[in-house]
């Protein structure tokens, strides 16, 4: 799609693209390495900078306490994981907590090791961060 300035505010053209507005938030600089990032830097004055935000919002049903707490359950072998695939019953998706009850070389779960041992007590962010390139 054709990006506008952020300036006007303007959206790219493809409604399946990320959107650009002017910088918000602290970002990462990248000098447009990928296809669609050198696209977007065609489409941009010299010396003008573009923060392109994915759309996609992640974890909105659940947190570090519902991965704990259903993590617990199906260690104490109350939940089987594989219940989970049937959305809808639980708050954290079947994936999610596929990739935290893997076994550590200690033994325990994962999810168990952070929260017990590294003491973590929110869910790691997902994604990448905002995108500011520059041209």
């Amino acid at each position: 799609g054709d990006a506008v300035s952020p300036t006007e505010g303007a959206q790219l053209a493809d409604s399946s693209a990320p959107t650009t507005e002017a910088p918000s938030a602290p970002a990462v600089r990248v000098q447009g390495n990928s296809k669609a990032e050198r696209e977007i830097l065609d489409n941009v004055k010299r010396g003008e900078q573009v923060v392109i935000k994915p759309r996609a919002h992640y974890r909105q049903a659940y947190d570090w306490d519902d991965v704990c707490e259903l993590g617990g359950k199906i260690k104490r072998g109350e939940v089987k994981i594989s219940w989970l695939k049937k959305p809808g019953q639980y708050r954290a998706p079947y994936a999610t907590m596929a990739r935290w009850c893997k076994l550590e070389k200690n033994g325990a779960p994962m999810w168990q090791n952070e929260h017990d041992l590294r003491r973590a007590r929110a869910l790691p962010r997902l994604g990448a961060p905002t995108v500011l390139l520059t041209h």
